[in-house]
C-alpha cells in the first residue's frame, strides 16, 4: 500500500503524473489517501480527481478516517500513522506492507516507511526513487 499523505490536494495533483509513471511497471501497488481533505470527501469523489491519470485512478483504494476521538491513554504512535495501520487492520492488508509520502515527518514513527518530501517543493524525482526503491525492499523482505 502506498498512501500520499500530508500534502495539499493541489499538490497531489500537480504531481500525480509522475507519480503514474513512477509505479507504472510495479503491480499491486495500491494508494490509501490519508489526508486532512480526503477526510471530508467519499472514496469516489477522490477517485475522480484523478481522472487525467487514469492508471493511478485505478490504484486509489481508499481513504483513511480521521480519528473521532483520539485515545484517551495517549497515543503511542502518531496519529497519522495510527489512520494508516487502522486502514490496514480494517481492510485486510498487510501491515508489513505499506508506504507513505508526506511533507512532515512526525506523522510517523516508523521512519523506514516514510519518503519525506519538502513540503515547498512537493515530490520530486529523488523521492520516487526513493519510492521505488523502498518497494522493491518490502518485496524482497515478504
Amino acid at each position: 500500500m502506498l498512501h500520499p499523505v500530508g500534502a495539499p490536494r493541489d499538490w497531489l495533483l500537480d504531481k500525480a503524473g509522475m507519480l503514474s509513471a513512477a509505479l507504472k511497471d510495479l503491480e499491486g501497488v495500491e494508494i490509501v489517501v490519508s489526508s486532512g481533505w480526503a477526510a471530508y470527501h467519499p472514496l469516489p469523489e477522490i477517485q475522480a480527481l484523478f481522472q487525467p491519470w487514469p492508471a493511478l485512478q485505478a490504484r486509489v483504494v481508499g481513504r483513511t478516517e480521521p480519528w473521532a476521538r483520539p485515545p484517551g491513554h495517549g497515543a503511542a504512535m502518531p496519529e497519522r500513522e495510527r489512520q494508516c495501520r487502522d486502514w490496514l487492520r480494517a481492510n485486510g492488508r498487510s501491515a508489513r506492507h505499506w508506504l507513505a509520502i508526506d511533507n512532515q515527518r512526525h506523522h510517523f514513527a516508523a521512519r523506514d516507511r516514510l519518503v519525506l518530501v519538502d513540503g515547498r517543493q512537493g515530490l520530486r524525482v529523488g523521492n520516487l526513487y526513493r519510492l521505488v526503491e523502498m518497494i522493491h525492499r518490502l518485496r524482497r523482505e515478504a
